[in-house]
Order: structure tokens, then sequence, then C-alpha cells
């Protein structure tokens, strides 16, 4: 939805009559092609080069092809990557079907999958519904994902649960990164980029052959960009990003039966924070006129003196309503505030990650696999948390963890025999340390000099995990497999959680040793300390409660059953029952020891899907019909109290969601190429009282993160040049329908306030290859129509009926150079 446009909230009762028909679909296409031309016909005039490259995937952790697995995957290769453009975890979730993704910031990623969102940023005992996996090492800390995509050989995006043969919980969905690993096979790359907003780019790797037995591969990448959004006052971009990582993997193979992988990489992030910029969305619609921040009261309180306008903002008249800022129309321009007193709104981040796989071949084709993972990572962040020209309200965030996990595998999958299997075990060790400190202007953003209120939350969380897991395949003939998986988890977490604050302002009213806030002509007054007071404590003596220790344990038994045919040489179909499961945790915003006691329970998934793939030399498809049931899913939502507010996490009753996922390549001529996938979702939440407000049923909406329909098309022509080199032109289009951000709010006059609008965004490329396709030369755009997205939500602003939104969708554009030396 845009500015301007009308918005209806209606109850969104979904029909679920129509999974069957699709499932009947499916089979039908099945059918019509035992039917249909065979693969000559389909190619017929093509020439004999002209093909396809198999895709590989390790989806059921043993490499495969794409076709051959019996799950709903999407894989990004290397080239696809480069090609489009696919700069992050957003990108990635933008082009799979049925997906979504917001983040505030790198480290507070939101993901969705299915209808299904995965919130747990800001919280040090949780984990995401949809996991994150980096060559076989589960990323368990939500801060250390999204991370710098550079030397990739894939990604695979595997949609529903996946728990029986990866180690780790992830009742939703998983994200796997490959990056390319050394070998034998000399070569080198060197990739830069320069573009708008400043942007520069550089990445590439060396890989050599150390010995006749050992390689090493180095990569590298660093990038920085100005921001999107603009500041009014100055003109420079507010939230611009910088990233320099390294990269070193070393592969010893002494004999044809062990090999050893050794990986090392360092990761710094250190961005200029993300803003948020103030919106406003009655039942009617957007408007532009958003009344949010208050710099300038004049004579309406004679008790604080006018505030100067920052530079490039018309100084307001004197009187309640007219001494406002109104936020500009523009969701890339906006102001932060006042950074003359040395200010720096900055997000650091530190990563190091250090891989270890071992792989061993025994007699009777047998081979055990041994991985550990390590990751040790530390942020710290400054943000100002509304966005507008005075100090209304900051949010400091210092994050530092590290998680050790073990996996042991034994399989006879190289065997080939009727009868393969997997067997494994998991083990994980992990804490986090994590500080949120809420900053606010003295009553709530009213102008004065600064005098700090603090709310501080805190809270330091270990978990000890450990499961088995298995899986076993009979061949029931040449063309028909069937496979059952198991996986048994047992979690056991610690959380000591704390909460703090001093100062004026009403964001205190939740912690322990105050009893009220009062508004009594002007600034609050605490009354909790005798006679009435401006401040409630001091940073020297705090109110609120330190080290409450909460404690959980969770076990579970997950399952899974396959069964999948090869109708003929180019098609197989496959029926596919799966279970996920993911342990409770505890709130990461508690402001007393009551709230802390309110455990979350476990979330368990039960999804039903049946699938169709197809491949030959000119075409690739797949077709997916699903109906999953997540119950206790786990929400985070806003709790507004007058102008205070905090994040609580609750279970919702259930969510119902079933679906049709579509996704293709095909190579409609030598020189022409098309693919895309579409992604249509009908999901609800059932027997759910809103997690805010539970007097309201909510049952029958939409859940958060479910858009109604996903899609994303891609199209490659390639003309050749009479010297052995090309032109390509590449055009894509990628489009969202409008998803809520959050459970609550679906009634009364906040309705919509949480819902994130419809997208169409358009991108486009041209390239020159040399011939040999070594070098290449690639002008791109971005989001070229610049239809904006909201990226994430934020607080009420300290007036009216608005919140603050950090927006994306910017046009942006460059100019990329490429070369390649051997390999």
């Amino acid at each position: 939805m845009h500015m301007g446009e009308s918005m209806s909230i209606h109850s969104e009762q979904a029909d679920h009559r129509w999974f069957l028909p699709i499932s009947a679909v499916v089979f039908a296409i099945a059918a019509f092609a035992l039917l249909a031309p065979g693969q000559e016909a389909l190619a017929q005039g093509a020439s004999d080069e002209s093909v396809l490259e198999e895709i590989v995937v390790s989806a059921r952790r043993y490499e495969e092809s794409l076709q051959d697995a019996p799950v709903a995957v999407n894989v990004l290769t290397a080239e696809f990557i480069k090609n489009n453009r696919i700069q992050g975890a957003d990108d990635i979730m933008d082009v799979t079907p049925g997906a979504t993704y917001e983040m505030f910031s790198k480290m507070q990623p939101v993901a969705s999958m299915r209808g299904v969102i995965a919130p747990t940023p800001g919280n040090a005992s949780s984990e995401a519904s949809i996991q994150t996996v980096i060559d076989n090492v589960v990323v368990t800390k939500d801060f250390m994902k999204a991370p710098a995509l550079f030397d990739l050989q894939r990604v695979e995006v595997l949609r529903g649960p996946q728990g029986t043969s990866f180690g780790r919980n992830a009742s939703v969905g998983l994200i796997h990164f490959v990056n390319n690993r050394p070998s034998q096979e000399s070569s080198s790359a060197f990739t830069v980029t320069g573009g708008s907003d400043e942007l520069i780019e550089v990445d590439g790797h060396f890989n050599r052959a150390l010995s006749d037995t050992a390689s090493a591969r180095f990569s590298f990448n660093y990038d920085e960009q100005d921001g999107p959004t603009e500041s009014i006052s100055t003109g420079e971009g507010l939230d611009g990003d910088q990233n320099l990582a390294f990269r070193l993997g070393l592969l010893l193979e002494p004999s044809d039966s062990f090999s050893a992988y050794l990986k090392a990489e360092y990761s710094e992030d250190r961005d200029e924070s993300p803003v948020r910029h103030g919106f406003f969305q009655p039942e009617s619609g957007w408007t532009c006129l958003n009344r949010a921040y208050v710099y300038g009261r004049g004579d309406a309180d004679p008790g604080y003196p006018d505030s100067p306008a920052p530079p490039g903002i018309p100084p307001g008249g004197a009187g309640q309503y007219n001494d406002t800022w109104f936020a500009p129309c523009d969701p890339f321009t906006t102001e932060i505030s006042d950074q003359s007193t040395g200010t720096i709104f900055e997000t650091d981040r530190d990563i190091i990650t250090l891989t270890a796989e071992l792989a061993w071949s025994l007699g009777n084709d047998l081979t055990i696999t041994s991985i550990t993972g390590y990751m040790n990572g530390e942020t710290d962040s400054l943000t100002d948390v509304i966005g507008s020209p005075n100090n209304v309200g900051w949010q400091l965030v210092q994050n530092d963890g590290e998680s050790l996990s073990q996996e042991f595998r034994i399989d006879n999958i190289s065997s080939g025999n009727s009868v393969r299997w997997l067997a494994g075990a998991y083990f994980l060790s992990d804490e986090e340390d994590r500080v949120e400190q809420l900053q606010f202007q003295m009553d709530g953003g009213r102008v004065g000099p600064w005098v700090p209120t603090v709310r501080e939350t805190g809270g330091f969380n270990e978990t000890s995990s450990w499961s088995v897991f298995g899986e076993i395949s009979w061949d029931l003939s040449d063309r028909a497999t069937i496979t059952y998986g198991g996986r048994y988890v047992s979690d056991d977490k610690d959380y000591v959680t704390r909460a703090r604050g001093w100062g004026t302002n009403r964001q205190l009213i939740f912690l322990p040793g105050v009893d009220s806030l009062q508004q009594d002509g002007g600034p609050v007054v605490c009354t909790n300390m005798g006679p009435p007071s401006p401040t409630c404590g001091s940073e020297s003596d705090p109110v609120g409660f330190t080290d409450h220790l909460v404690t959980g344990s969770w076990d579970d038994y997950i399952s899974k059953l396959s069964f999948d045919f090869e109708i003929n040489d180019n098609m197989t179909m496959y029926a596919l029952y799966s279970e996920g499961f993911k342990s409770g945790t505890f709130q990461p915003d508690a402001l007393n020891p009551a709230q802390a006691d309110l455990a979350v329970n476990p979330e368990d998934s039960t999804n039903f899907e049946v699938g169709l793939k197809g491949a030959a030399d000119r075409y690739r498809y797949s077709v997916t019909a699903y109906y999953m049931e997540i119950d206790d899913v786990q929400t985070v939502n806003l709790v507004v109290a007058g102008s205070a507010f905090l994040g609580l996490m609750s279970n919702i009753g259930s969510v119902e969601t079933m679906g049709l996922e579509l996704d293709g390549t095909f190579l409609i001529t030598d020189n022409f190429l098309i693919s895309g996938n579409v992604g249509i979702i009908d999901a609800e939440m059932k027997n759910t009282p809103d997690p805010v407000d539970d007097t309201i049923d909510i049952s029958g909406h939409r859940p958060p993160g479910a858009p109604e329909w996903t899609y994303a098309v891609f199209s490659e022509l390639t003309f050749p040049l009479g010297n052995g080199s090309d032109i390509q032109l590449r055009a894509d289009v990628r489009g969202r329908s409008d998803v809520f951000n959050q459970a609550s709010s679906r009634t009364g006059p906040r309705a919509g306030a949480r819902l994130r609008p419809e997208i169409h965004n358009i991108g486009a490329r041209i390239s020159w290859i040399a011939s040999g396709g070594n070098t290449s030369v690639s002008l791109w755009g971005k989001n070229l129509n610049e239809d904006w997205d909201i990226r994430t939500f934020g607080p009420p602003s300290p007036c009216c009926s608005s919140f603050a939104a950090g927006f994306k969708g910017k046009k942006s554009y460059g100019l990329t150079l490429a070369m390649n030396f051997g390999g």
C-alpha cells in the first residue's frame, strides 16, 4: 500500500477447501507429463551445447541432484547471486517463494517462511524457527547471522521443518550458506564495484595447491556505502554500512580414506546505526502530515525553554499543536538527534568463526564425519530509536556470545545399496550476555536540557543441548523410494535476567520500586520514594531488580516420512510428512520478576506436502503444495501503556497455513533464459486471543509474517559478438503482498498500524563478457521504480497515533568489474 491509497482491514477468514484440489493439480501435471512430448521434442532446434547445468544440493546432509531430493528447496548458485546482486539475507528471502524478511540492523534479523515468522531479535535465550547454517555449522545466536556474502558456492533455502538430518532445531525452515572450498586447481578472482550512495566494494579469492595432498583458499570482502536515508539538515546518508571480512580454508587429503577441511573466518562491521522515520497510518489510509516530534513548545509550556529548529527545518509557531515537526513524505529523508554533543550513532560487530570438518571412508562404503564449529561474537550499538531532530529516545545494545557445537555422523550413502542410512549425534553449548539500555529525553520528548531517563534490561543465558538423529531410505523398486527419519532433542536453559532504571520518564512504570508516575503541571513525578519527587532512583541507586534466575528444560521426538517416485527420466513426484520442534524461551524485556517468570512454551510444527519435480536439458521446475500447522507459535508483541512500551514474548494458540510454491528455470532459446517462482499462502491464527489484550479474539486473522502471495521473475538475453565476447541483458521483478509485523493490533483504530505495504520492485543489468568469460563489466540497477517497503517497526512516537519505522527499497545503481584468473 502506498501513500494516499485507502486501506481496508478485514477478518481474513481463510477457506482451506482448496488444498486438496491443489494437491490434485500436482498429480494431474504428473499425469499430463506421461502423455507429453519427450525431451527431444521440447528441445527441438536447440544446439547440443545449450543445456542447463545440473544443480547439486546437500539438503539431506549429503550431495545429490536437486531433482532427486524429495524436499522443497530453492538453490541460489554463485552465478545467480552475482548476476542478480544478491547482497544479504533480505535479498535471499525476496527471491524465495512465500518468504519475507525484516531487520532493524544486521544484529536483529526476523524471517518468515510459509506464513510463520521467527521473531527472536533481542533475546539471549531464544533461537529462530528458521535456522541459519554456514558450511554445516548452525549459527545459534541471531546477532551473528546476516553474514557478508562472498566467495559463495551456493545458498540452499529449505522450506518446511528440517530436523531429522540437520543437528539443530529448524521448525519452519533453514538457510544453508555453502562457501567455496580449497581445491588442487589454482585460481584467483577479483571484483570491484562502485555505485550510488558512495558504494565501494572489493572482494576476491586466491586458491593454490600447497602439495599433492594439501590446498588452501583465501577469500576477502570489503564494502562500504552511505545509507539510503538522507539527513534533512546535511543531505548526507544516515545509515551507511561497512564490512571487512577474511576467510582462510585449508583442505588436507593425505589418503583416499581421510580428509580434513579447516576454516577460520573473521568479520567486522562498522555501520552507522539504522534510522527510523515517523509515519502515520490511520484506518483511512496513509498520510504525509505526521505530527510526530515536538521541538519547540514556546508559550504553551513556559517551564520549558524553546529549542531552535535544526538547519533546513522551518521553526514552528507558538502553541500546543503548532510547535511540532511534520515528518517529510519522502520515506528516505528524515532527521536524527542532535549530534553536536559528540554522540556517535554506530553499530559495531565482530565475529570469529572456526570450523573443522573431518571425514573418514571406511570399509563397506561407510563414512564417518565429524563437524566442530566455534563462533564468538560481540556487538556494540547506539541508535536513535525514534528518529527526530531532538534527543527523544536512544537505544544502546551490547551482545557478547559464543557457541561450540560438535556433530558426529556415520552413513553408507555412497554404497548405492537399496537400503541406505545415516545416523548422528549433536552437542551444543552456547552462552550470551545481552544488555539493552533505552535512554529517554525528560518527560517523553519535551524540549529542555537533556536529563537522561534510563531503562536497562539484560540477560545472561546458557544453553546445553544434545540430540540423536538418523534417516533410513529403502528402494522399493528402481523408481520408488521410502525414507524415514527421526530425531530426539533435549535442551536445558539457565537465564539470569535483570532490569533497572532511573529518571523521570513514564518508561519506568513497570519496574519494581515505582509505585506510580504522575503528570502534575508538566514534569512526571515519582511517588515511590516518599514525597513526590521529580526522579525515581539514580544511576548509583536505581530502581528495579537483578540476578533473577529462571530455568527450563524441554525435549521432544520429531520424525519425517517421505515417498518419492520417478515417473520417467525427467520427472519425479514425492509426498512428505515432517515434524519440527523449537524449545521454549524466556522474556528479553522483562521489567519485573513476574514478567521474567512468564516462560514461553515450545513451538511444534507438523507439515504435509506433495511435490512434483521435472528436469531436462532445457528446463527445470518444481511444484509443491503443503499444509502446515504450528502449535504454540512464539511471537513478540509491542505492549503500549500510554507512552510507555516494552516487547513481550508469548505463544499464540496455533497457526494453520497452506499454500502452493512454483519454481522453474527455462532455456527458451540458446540465448534466452527465464526463471522465477511464485508462492501463494493461505494462513490464519487459530484459538488466539490478542497477545496484548486477551479480551479480543484475533482467530481467523493472518498471522505476522504471512503474505498472501510472493513472486520473483528473472530473464537473461545474451547477444554473441563477432570477437567471441557477449553482451548480456538481465531484468528482474520481485513482489509481495502486504504483510503484518505482529500478531496484535488487528482491531480498533490501530488495526493497520503495523502492516507492511504491498511491493513490486524492478532490477536490471547489462554486461559485457569477454571471450572465455574471465572478464566482465556490468552496469546494474536495483529497485528502479523505488517501491518502498518497511524494513522494521519501532515504538510509538512521543505524540499522536504514529509509529516510527525503518524503510528500504530506495533506487540504487552501479558499475562492476570482475576478473577471473584460472580455475
